[in-house]
């Protein structure tokens, strides 16, 4: 997943480069952003995880997503998202011959289903888990949108 960081952009009033030539911390983070907004040495903006196997019968044993797209194609059992900040998103295919639970992580929700319950992806479907706010439990809320 893309990291976010916690700094405004440097303001035209802020130096670049410190007195000693080094570049100034404010404008390492808008590099070092730019940098992985732009797929880091790759070049790919996103990250993809093909081939995936899902496991556990329950969350704490669910196979942990680290990609932006993931690709579950064999296994049995489920898959947990990563926990993301507000506006953050992950998108899972569904490649098995049955359903594929898809957690929320720890504490978070998935539309308007408990707290920690998963969500049932059918097979040969995407779905795509966008955060849209962090809740009280200090888990990602997650709303979903259905693909194919």
């Amino acid at each position: 997943m893309i990291p976010r960081y916690p700094i405004q952009l440097i303001k035209q009033t802020d130096e670049s480069v410190n007195p000693n030539g080094s570049l100034s911390t404010a404008f390492f983070y808008v590099i070092r952003d730019l940098f992985n907004r732009t797929g880091m040495a790759a070049g790919y903006p996103f990250q993809v995880g093909a081939g995936l196997v899902a496991a556990g019968a329950v969350q704490s044993t669910a196979l942990q997503l680290t990609e932006d797209y993931n690709e579950v194609l064999t296994g049995n059992g489920g898959v947990m998202l990563t926990a993301l900040a507000p506006d953050q998103q992950q998108w899972v295919y569904n490649g098995l011959g049955g359903n594929l639970n898809v957690y929320p992580a720890l504490m978070g929700q998935i539309n308007a289903l408990a707290v920690n319950a998963p969500f049932v992806l059918g097979s040969g479907k995407t779905q795509i888990f966008i955060c849209t706010k962090l809740l009280t439990t200090g888990g990602s809320f997650y709303r979903t949108v259905t693909l194919g």
